[in-house]
């Protein structure tokens, strides 16, 4: 499988209302696809598939910007690193990763 950049989002998801906005949010994704290897990009979208219990609770939460009117991403590389985040508001800065302990019973 060949990695490539994700797809921008479709205009007027998230509720964005003005164009100003839009163009923002599509600069901002530019700039982190062309930061992020195509490596961690692929990793990113192979993580959004095997999601935890935990992460698909918190993703009900938090998207289509149910949570103060804050866009998150989920499962977003870091630009120049080797790490995925959970997930990310650009607008505001904020990372957020869950650590879980299962517990396994045998």
């Amino acid at each position: 499988m060949c990695p490539h950049p994700p797809a921008p989002s479709p205009s007027g998801r998230g509720g964005e209302d003005t164009v100003e906005a839009n163009v923002h949010e599509q600069q901002s994704d530019a700039v982190y696809r062309e930061m992020a290897t195509k490596v961690m990009v692929q990793i990113a979208r192979e993580l959004r598939d095997r999601q935890t219990d935990a992460e698909m609770m918190l993703w009900a939460i938090l998207r289509g910007r149910k949570l103060n009117d804050m866009k998150f991403r989920r499962q977003h590389p870091i630009a120049g690193s080797a790490y995925v985040v959970d997930f990310l508001c650009y607008e505001h800065k904020l990372k957020l990763m869950l650590f879980v302990n299962k517990i396994l019973k045998h």
